[in-house]
């Protein structure tokens, strides 16, 4: 099947789902088990409508927690990857389990993977190294990437743009950190704009902007959990859990003056384009 046909059956899986529901396109489900126990995880995100959530691998460790998290709870879709702060203590088996993984139904993404100057907890050129060998990997095998880049904008669209001379790159600038100018960039370079919990955040003005000047088309949202409280929960819980992902939603309505059941089937169309591997999961269920 060429990539039109491909993405026309796509397409027509996503019309034919009648019931959109909210989808948590970030989340650490392992770190947010210090202070929830995982079926009150699951009957959180229930409660609040938040029908699937996308479990993010970092390191050697967590990719094997999440792999065996997809195989046991139907609702929960996984990321295979090596977070550029633990690029400096992997090995060639991290990258090889990532790699004999990669094709499972329900691994829709390859990350979290990037550049991170504002730890540091790297050194650059490791990160810059292992960036470009997993961006390569997954954009061979038309695997969408999860984007991590902070204080990093110049080095990370140049290891994008030399990657894509050769193939084509998509996927997601997840907890979007940037302006409105490097949003219409990534917009531009196929990538989708993940807003977290930080949306919400009275103080959170530049932020905001980019979600009012880039195209709907192109916005997921995440929870990062369990980072990013949303500001409503900050003084009355211990992290944030993938059922918060409603709050961010709220938000962003307000900004771009939409209802928030058509913003629901909007978020989800466009999730679904970004995952097409989970666009053909649910379409199964």
């Amino acid at each position: 099947m060429n990539n039109l046909g491909f993405w026309l059956v796509i397409s027509i899986i996503i019309t034919e789902m009648k019931t959109p529901f909210w989808i948590d396109t970030h989340c650490h489900i392992g770190m947010c088990l210090d202070f929830v126990n995982e079926d009150e995880l699951y009957s959180h995100a229930h409660e609040n409508d938040v029908g699937a959530m996308i479990d993010i691998g970092i390191d050697g460790e967590s990719n094997k927690e999440v792999f065996k998290r997809i195989q046991k709870r139907k609702q929960v879709f996984g990321s295979l990857g090596i977070h550029p702060h633990d690029t400096k203590k992997a090995l060639g088996p991290h990258l090889d389990f990532i790699v004999q993984n990669a094709t499972h139904p329900k691994i829709v993404a390859m990350g979290e993977m990037g550049l991170d100057y504002y730890r540091d907890y790297s050194p650059r050129d490791v990160q810059k190294q292992y960036f470009e060998v997993q961006l390569k990997f997954a954009s061979l095998n038309a695997i969408p990437v999860v984007i991590h880049s902070r204080k990093a904008w110049a080095d990370t669209v140049d290891i994008i743009k030399s990657v894509s001379k050769d193939v084509f790159v998509t996927g997601v600038f997840h907890c979007f950190g940037y302006g409105p100018d490097e949003a219409k960039e990534c917009v531009k370079m196929g990538f989708y704009i993940s807003f977290p919990g930080s949306l919400t955040y009275d103080h959170a003005k530049k932020l905001r902007n980019v979600a009012k000047e880039i195209p709907l088309r192109s916005v997921l949202i995440e929870t990062d959990a369990p980072f990013m409280i949303p500001e409503v929960f900050k003084k009355s819980v211990k992290g944030c859990l993938p059922g918060h992902v409603v709050e961010t939603a709220k938000v962003l309505s307000h900004i771009r003056d939409i209802k928030l059941d058509i913003l629901k089937g909007l978020l989800f169309e466009n999730t679904l384009r970004c995952f097409p591997k989970m666009a053909s999961v649910l379409e199964k269920s």
